[in-house]
């Protein structure tokens, strides 16, 4: 019940935003998928091939992702001109981006917790 409310919820906001079509898909990316993923999980809590076929995947991308912005700390190899500024510096992974790093890595951290 709650699951399907915050989509309703996110959707009238998606309805009502200035963004137009950019809204949507914000919808499907924050809103829709973490929830059918949600399930998805839920759904397979019972078997034990959650952790082999869910939670392992996903941990190993998370520190392959870590791993890389890691060393980018040490060694600025790859990484998008203005974040390689001296004195401006930021580790981007294998992003375009380093915020792209903390919004792929913040949500895995309560699943690995859980």
């Amino acid at each position: 019940m709650l699951p399907a409310l915050w989509i309703l919820i996110a959707a009238i906001a998606a309805v009502g935003s200035p963004a137009g079509m950019r809204a949507w898909g914000m919808w499907k990316a924050y809103f829709v998928a973490p929830v059918v993923l949600f399930w998805i999980i839920r759904s397979l809590r019972d078997q034990l091939n959650v952790i082999r076929h869910i939670i392992t995947p996903f941990a190993l991308g998370a520190f392959v992702i870590a791993a890389i912005a890691i060393a980018q700390r040490w060694w600025p190899v790859g990484v998008p001109y203005p974040w390689v500024v001296p004195g401006r510096f930021r580790a981007t992974s294998v992003f375009g981006y380093p915020n792209a790093v903390g919004l792929y890595l913040a949500p895995l951290i309560p699943l690995f917790l859980g």
